[in-house]
């Protein structure tokens, strides 16, 4: 499992958008635009596809 799909189960989990995910990253004082969460919660196979890495992952966690 990767942490856009860790992303993407807990935006589902969760019950939020992507509004509310880009506040999530802000509160652990990371600033992050919508495009970039947009790119995150895509599939692997899906155009515009970004990998999430272990920081930015931290970073959601910590504002969470």
């Amino acid at each position: 499992m990767t942490n856009n799909d860790v992303l993407r189960s807990l935006q589902h989990i969760l019950g939020i958008n992507e509004p509310v995910i880009a506040d999530i990253f802000n509160l652990a004082e990371h600033k992050i635009d919508h495009a970039t969460v947009s790119s995150y919660l895509k599939e692997a196979d899906e155009a515009g596809y970004l990998e999430c890495a272990n920081n930015p992952m931290a970073l959601f966690l910590d504002g969470l």
